[in-house]
């Protein structure tokens, strides 16, 4: 956590944070003298804190950047604890599957779909054979039937690591919308989504590319000054990889 320059204190109580957080996280604050240190080994790009902001690592080494002021205690303390085993529930994936399955089998065949279940309860975590089902539960219901054959879903799309779960700014749903958009190509046209190719930001010119040598797009998730946004790219099949979903600078140098 790092000191917010007018106050000289953080913007989130850390004792709080602490005490949600529980057993196996460390919450540090950092003054002036050590927001600097750490900053200067905060590699890769734009992993630093700095005036109030807070950054929560995980145990992989992948880490959600929070802005200043955000006060939502629990939604910081369960980023940092995810990996906690005090913390973990069985899951029955299974039955998650299965009961968005139906509602995916229902509204295709337009037979009259059940009551939508509980997106953000269902999606609050990361296994990706969720959201699987969530983007094409999203594409059932908003491309008309006579359109679905000229606007289908591929075959395969994939998740870049550190992707899920998804910081508490990003509504599942919502995400999955613009991750269906984007996969069948109608976020290109959407003014509400702003496509467009993420700058290099490193002195040079043209697009920042992917892993793959393919430009990284941005779409806008939510709407207003500030919304979260998506990052995409495409790999060596032509297949989208989702990378980011978060702050609109989250990516910047």
């Amino acid at each position: 956590m790092s000191c917010s320059l007018r106050t000289g204190r953080p913007t989130v109580n850390p004792a709080l944070i602490a005490d949600r957080a529980g057993d196996g996280v460390d919450v540090v604050v950092l003054d002036g003298g050590g927001e600097d240190g750490f900053n200067s080994i905060a590699k890769p790009r734009g992993l630093g804190i700095w005036n109030g902001t807070v950054r929560a690592w995980r145990a992989t080494g992948t880490s959600y950047w929070i802005k200043p002021g955000f006060d939502m205690v629990d939604s910081i303390a369960g980023w940092a604890s995810w990996h906690a085993p005090a913390k973990a529930k069985p899951v029955d994936w299974h039955a998650r599957a299965v009961g968005l399955q139906a509602r995916v089998d229902a509204l295709e065949a337009c037979a009259g779909a059940p009551k939508a279940p509980d997106y953000e309860g269902m999606f609050a975590d990361d296994d990706p054979r969720l959201y699987d089902l969530l983007v094409r539960a999203v594409w059932a219901e908003r491309v008309p039937a006579g359109e679905k054959d000229s606007k289908p879903l591929p075959d395969r799309w994939s998740y870049a690591d550190g992707l899920l779960p998804l910081p508490p700014m990003v509504g599942a749903k919502a995400l999955a919308k613009a991750m269906m958009e984007a996969l069948t190509g109608l976020d290109a046209d959407s003014k509400a989504r702003d496509l467009h190719m993420l700058d290099n930001g490193r002195g040079g010119t043209g697009p920042r590319l992917g892993e793959w040598g393919h430009p990284i797009w941005r779409s806008r998730i939510g709407a207003g000054k500030g919304a979260p946004t998506l990052l995409y790219t495409r790999d060596d099949q032509g297949g989208i990889v989702f990378l980011h979903a978060g702050h609109h600078d989250d990516w910047l140098l």
